[in-house]
């Protein structure tokens, strides 16, 4: 208003007053205009981020990730559990068998050898197991691997992609070669020693 004395005199007529007060208003509605376009624009982006969560979480079906894969996996978990069991209880009743036998042997000359070698292939045959509990632990690291993919494809949504990096297995003798995780699961295999060599071991006896 002061501007508009120094320009017009003391009196300032009303159509100049209304002049002014509406290039106020043209400018406060430029200025409103800009910042509806602004929210608007963040609005979308929110909108655009929920939708993608949601696909995310439609995928991440808690049910049918107890179906598919919890469950398998607490299957193979309780069959491994079982299948060491049996196994262990075949090699310590197998070892007090062969060590009656061999007390026996001790006692009585004429038994040296004393059907030892029956127990002992049994032993072999338990020992086994560690092949079928292997391959069982590889399908429980798959379904848990598979859970994990989810969840972590869920998080880069949520965090815009920043989420921390899984480190990669480190290679073992000089960096010539990593271990994969099938080759820590299924462990060395056994080796069974040759019908031969057992015979001679105990003839030797």
């Amino acid at each position: 208003m002061r501007s508009l004395g120094e320009e017009h005199g003391t009196a300032v007529s009303l159509p100049v007053v209304g002049a002014v007060i509406e290039r106020v208003l043209r400018s406060q509605r430029r200025k409103h205009v800009a910042e509806t376009r602004k929210i608007r624009q963040e609005l979308k982006g929110l909108i655009q981020i929920i939708e993608t969560t949601k696909s995310e979480l439609a995928e991440l079906d808690p049910k049918e990730i107890k179906v598919q894969h919890i469950a398998p996996a607490a299957d193979e978990l309780d069959a491994i559990v079982k299948a060491t069991e049996g196994a262990t209880n075949t090699i310590l009743d197998m070892c007090e068998d062969i060590e009656r036998r061999c007390e026996a042997c001790a006692k009585d000359s004429s038994l040296a050898g004393g059907g030892i070698m029956e127990p002992v292939t049994a032993i072999y045959e338990a020992c086994t197991f560690q092949d079928i509990t292997g391959q069982r632990i590889s399908k429980v690291v798959g379904a848990l691997r598979q859970i994990e993919e989810r969840i972590e494809s869920l998080s880069v949504s949520m965090d815009d992609g920043e989420t921390p990096k899984t480190s990669k297995p480190k290679a073992v003798g000089g960096g010539k070669k990593t271990l994969t995780d099938q080759d820590l699961l299924n462990g060395p295999q056994l080796q069974a020693a040759k019908q031969d060599e057992i015979d001679a071991l105990f003839d030797s006896l």
